[in-house]
């Protein structure tokens, strides 16, 4: 009896360290988010994420009880870990036009709106309201997509270059040796006013192709906790929209 006694309880003990262990893991989220300097949405100092999406996703967790491990990628190291080894829980930013062939025969999980962002062309104000014929060098991040203008750089009308950082590729605009740099408005102009500290020295042209879309949380194996999330978004509304204007991300034109 006092043997059988033992292993029951040697077990018990066994299971329970097992489902602590797995309720630990169920709690721990991997959030993989770019690695860029793309403040004020998000950036990294001294290999740790800053900005309004830490600021976001730090709440959650709070609110929720979970603990998040953030790990900064390349864009294309985000995209091998959430689709193909899944070696991380989720990505951000994502939204269901990025990538669509590398996600075709898996289902990808979005949650809602986690910001709005404008992409569009950033040029020298004597620029600002020339029509597409004067663009004949455009610049982009890294592995970036400049959308409404893909047909033209693969025609060869418009010749691309690509900038491993955003100050990189603003100067190239401000050199003249772009016409026009794609980019993350809201980005593009945190740089103009705190980085370069020169303002006025490029401007949006709204008259030319742009985008106004929403970065998402995205997830191949949790979509309860993206369904979580999207409840903590709408429950937190005035929290998040107070955290945007924070931080500056909406851009109005």
């Amino acid at each position: 009896m006092a043997n059988s006694f033992s292993f029951f309880y040697k077990t018990f003990c066994w299971m329970l360290l097992i489902g602590i262990s797995h309720a630990k893991e169920a709690n721990h989220l991997i959030i993989g988010v770019e690695k860029l300097s793309y403040f004020p949405h998000y950036s990294h100092e001294y290999g740790k994420l800053v900005g309004y999406t830490r600021e976001v996703f730090d709440t959650f967790a709070k609110v929720h009880n979970y603990t998040i491990e953030y790990r900064l990628l390349s864009v294309s190291q985000l995209y091998t870990e959430l689709l193909q080894t899944q070696s991380i829980d989720f990505k951000y930013p994502d939204n269901p036009q990025w990538n669509t062939k590398g996600k075709e025969n898996i289902k990808v999980h979005y949650s809602d709106s986690v910001s709005q962002y404008i992409d569009g062309l950033i040029v020298m104000p004597a620029t600002k309201s020339k029509d597409l014929p004067f663009l004949k060098k455009l610049g982009t991040i890294k592995n970036f997509t400049p959308w409404g203008y893909t047909e033209l750089i693969e025609s060869g009308q418009i010749q691309l270059h690509e900038s491993e950082t955003m100050i990189e590729l603003l100067s190239q605009v401000m050199f003249g040796k772009i016409d026009g740099a794609y980019v993350n408005i809201a980005v593009a102009r945190y740089h103009l006013n705190y980085t370069i500290h020169s303002p006025n020295a490029l401007v949006f042209n709204n008259k030319l192709p742009y985008i106004k879309s929403s970065y998402y949380l995205s997830t191949v194996k949790h979509p309860k906790t993206i369904k979580t999330f999207n409840q903590f978004l709408a429950a937190e509304a005035q929290l998040i929209d107070k955290l945007r204007k924070k931080y500056n991300v909406s851009v109005e034109f």
